[in-house]
This record gives structure tokens, sequence and C-alpha cells, in this order.
């Protein structure tokens, strides 16, 4: 999707739930001028990427189309200048992107990516290890429910794509062995400190 950087700039920026992020500080572009990230600074004056595929001009505001939270612990990028060869790749692992850029809105994409071939079994299982996963809903207790409804986004994403044949037992396993070491509970929550907190 084409992506005009002047629509973008200087607009307070919210999330896919209404949600203030904050505001587009720069945008990046590519050399045909296309929108390629988005940078939003928020009130604590940090700045995260986004892709910019991902935001939409909606009466005058950009609307991200994911949570505050995914934004918020994107990995750090340098303040100022272009992205560097790393981060770019840190960016495009974070947000599941694939080689051509285009991006997966669940893990449900990447799986059913993986069942039509177009990625490999140990990329598959890293991206979905390392997907974003938004926590189970809780109680007033803070107990994890377990949802009667799919809950988009969730683990349960994963489970449902083991149900449907999409991946197999020994890609479901490695991906929560892969989530065990980076620090990346069942229920969403990261305790991975190379993201931003």
């Amino acid at each position: 999707m084409e992506v005009d950087p002047e629509s973008l700039r200087g607009k307070e920026a919210i999330d896919r739930n209404s949600e203030e992020i904050g505001w587009v500080d720069r945008v990046i572009a590519s050399e045909d001028g296309n929108a390629q990230w988005v940078f939003i600074r928020t009130n604590d004056e940090h700045e995260n990427a986004v892709p910019a595929e991902k935001a939409l001009v909606r009466q005058g505001l950009v609307e991200v189309a994911l949570d505050k939270d995914i934004v918020t612990h994107s990995p750090a990028v340098e303040a100022t200048g272009d992205l560097t060869h790393a981060e770019e790749v840190r960016l495009g692992q974070y947000y599941g992107m694939s080689m051509d850029g285009e991006s997966f809105q669940t893990p449900l994409d990447v799986a059913n990516a993986y069942a039509e071939g177009l990625i490999d079994r140990e990329d598959t299982a890293k991206r979905l290890a390392r997907w974003p996963y938004r926590p189970h809903v809780r109680d007033d207790s803070g107990i994890l429910d377990d949802p009667p409804v799919w809950n988009k986004g969730t683990i349960h994403d994963l489970e449902i794509a083991l149900t449907l044949g999409l991946i197999d037992m020994d890609i479901y396993g490695h991906v929560l062995e892969l989530m065990s070491i980076s620090g990346t509970s069942r229920d969403g929550a990261t305790h991975d400190r190379s993201h931003r907190c």
C-alpha cells in the first residue's frame, strides 16, 4: 500500500483501539517516495518506529493498526537519520514482516504462509516464537481467564493453527521452546530485555 509521507508528519497517532500513542515525528520514505517507516514520539519522549503500511490517516489522526503496547515495546532505534540495516532487520523481525516487506496481521497468517510453502519450518517457528502476543483477559482477581471465544492475537492463535493442521506438533513444541528461551510467557508477557520497557 502506497503511503504519502507528507500526509503523516506532525499528526497525532492513535492505536487500533483509539488509545493515544503520541505524534508522528518523522517518516522514512523509499526511493519512489512512498513512506516505509513512521516514527511516533510518545509523551515520555521515546521514539518508536512502525511499518508505514500499518498507518492510516483518518479524520486528521494517524491510526496505527496495532495495539499501543506493541508499538511502545518495539526495538529501540536511533533518534535521527535513516535506519541502519541492523535496526531495519530487528524491526522487521519484531513486526513479523516477510522478505518482501509485507507484514503478517496475525500468527495465523504466519501459519498459513507455512502451510502454503511460502516460509520454511525454522522461519515459521522463529516468527511465531517472537510474535508480540496479546495477554489473555484477566478478571478482578488477576487470574488468567481462558476466554470462551477466540481472542485474536493471543497464544490461542498458535493453538488454533495446530488444531487446523497449519502447523504440526513438532513446530508447536519448538515455538514454545524458543519462547521459553527468549523469556516470553504463554500469556503474552515478555521478559526479553532487548525490548525497551
